[in-house]
């Protein structure tokens, strides 16, 4: 909006990339050389206007009560109730305000400039919003998971013009790489991503054409390579923690521009990286935008005489509503207990979607997190079903299924005979190494204990 207009780029950009220039000087950024002065007065900006978020959140002036500066302020540990300390906010809002904007805006742009020359590519995109979206105009959290193409425009992108372009690791063993080169202990490689990520061995395959053009069908499901053969948030235990935030922000921005705009670049322009800034950008990204034949703006009728008689409404203009489920009188006996790991509040978020269905068929529910279970002493339950909802982290269980992990470590054999379970894992395949870890030791450890497996 800002490069459209008049104004200038917000204050927090323009100093941000002047911290990362400094930072990229051989100087002394402790010392009194210009740079070093120039990088600290810049880095006391973003700071200042970090701490001016903060207090607005906190005076009422801005946010609300999902919003992420009122989420730290306001939501506790999942294990010990713990707050978000102060002094923590500038980390976590740089982290959010930084790697959750640069990188995903301007992967964003590649993605939208490849889709407008790629018209076979962007009909496939729109045919699959239209799909899902049955004329509404805002997607849901639902409507996101079924936009499979979307996340493979999306990754194609990330694919091609990859924010992160070198990753550096430290060898922790002598080794010899591909039988003939010799990396002893300690000594640092770094892997170039933009090469990485066009080894015509993963990405062509005899299939999929060159690697140098835009195709998502490489990101589809079926579609198989070595799982490190792309690698734009890093890979392994130190891999981006945003990861899933910035596809689930990227496939809802595609999901609405795509819903509602046509696009198209000007017939001259060229895609091009550029180096400046935290991520290559698009040079002289334009786009021209139009109002989409059969969009949710061709629906509204922006010419009517305005009228104040509620009854004349035109039904294409309305959201259509979704049916209420319908609520069951609850059946005596019939009850579920419902257990969850969660470090992040998904697995919280799954298991009280869970309860909601449970409850419209006529189930009496009970949540908890896994260690309040054993707090209660809830377990073997012999009486009714339980389904546990959790995560893994790096292999470990989350915060609030720790002392659960302990037990499971020493619960006896035949111990939990007569309990009915079923364990629902959530996890991330880009963390091979460990995924579904802790949900698979959690199967295991019950049934290995007498308990018996319903789904």
């Amino acid at each position: 909006e800002r490069r459209g207009s008049p104004k200038p780029i917000h204050q927090f950009l323009t100093s941000f990339r002047a911290v990362q220039r400094c930072l990229r000087s051989p100087a002394d950024l402790g010392g009194n050389a210009p740079v070093a002065v120039e990088f600290r007065r810049h880095k006391k900006i973003c700071k200042d206007i970090v701490a001016d978020i903060v207090e607005r959140t906190r005076a009422g002036e801005i946010g609300g009560p999902l919003s992420f500066v009122s989420g730290m302020l306001e939501e506790t540990s999942t294990s010990g109730g713990g707050r978000v300390h102060l002094a923590d906010f500038w980390g976590h809002c740089i982290n959010v305000m930084v790697a959750g904007h640069e990188t995903t805006a301007k992967t964003l742009g590649f993605c939208l400039a490849e889709l407008s020359k790629s018209p076979e590519c962007l009909a496939r995109a729109v045919e699959e919003i239209e799909g899902v979206m049955a004329g509404r105009s805002s997607p849901t959290y639902e409507d996101i998971g079924k936009l499979p193409y979307i996340e493979a425009c999306f990754r194609e992108a990330l694919r091609m013009y990859p924010p992160v372009q070198a990753l550096k690791r430290e060898a922790r063993a002598d080794t010899v790489v591909l039988g003939k080169h010799l990396i002893r202990k300690g000594q640092r490689i770094e892997v170039l991503t933009y090469g990485l990520h066009r080894d015509p061995d993963q990405w062509d395959q005899g299939i999929f054409g060159d690697p140098d053009v835009f195709n998502p069908e490489r990101h589809m499901p079926g579609s198989t390579r070595h799982p490190n053969a792309m690698a734009p948030f890093g890979f392994g235990v130190r891999a981006c923690i945003g990861m899933q935030f910035a596809i689930l922000e990227a496939k809802t921005f595609l999901c609405m521009i795509l819903n509602f705009f046509t696009v198209e670049t000007p017939s001259e322009f060229q895609i091009t990286p550029t180096g400046k800034g935290g991520a290559p950008a698009c040079k002289n990204l334009a786009f021209i935008l139009g109002s989409r034949p059969g969009g949710p703006m061709s629906r509204v009728n922006l010419f009517a005489e305005p009228t104040t008689d509620a009854s004349v409404v035109t039904t294409s203009s309305v959201e259509p509503q979704p049916a209420k489920p319908s609520k069951k009188k609850k059946v005596l006996g019939k009850a579920i207990l419902i257990l969850y790991g969660s470090n992040s509040g998904t697995c919280l978020d799954f298991s009280h979607i869970l309860a909601s269905k449970a409850d419209s068929e006529g189930y009496e529910c009970k949540v908890l997190t896994l260690d309040n279970a054993i707090a209660e002493g809830l377990l073997p339950c012999t009486t009714d079903p339980v389904a546990i909802v959790t995560s893994t982290y790096n292999g470990m269980p989350p915060d609030n299924a720790a002392k659960f992990s302990q037990w499971l470590a020493n619960i006896e054999k035949e111990s939990q005979k007569g309990m009915r379970f079923a364990v629902f894992g959530v996890g991330n395949t880009n963390w091979e190494a460990t995924y579904q870890k802790f949900p698979t030791d959690v199967q295991r450890g019950l049934v290995g204990s007498g308990a018996t497996q319903i789904v």
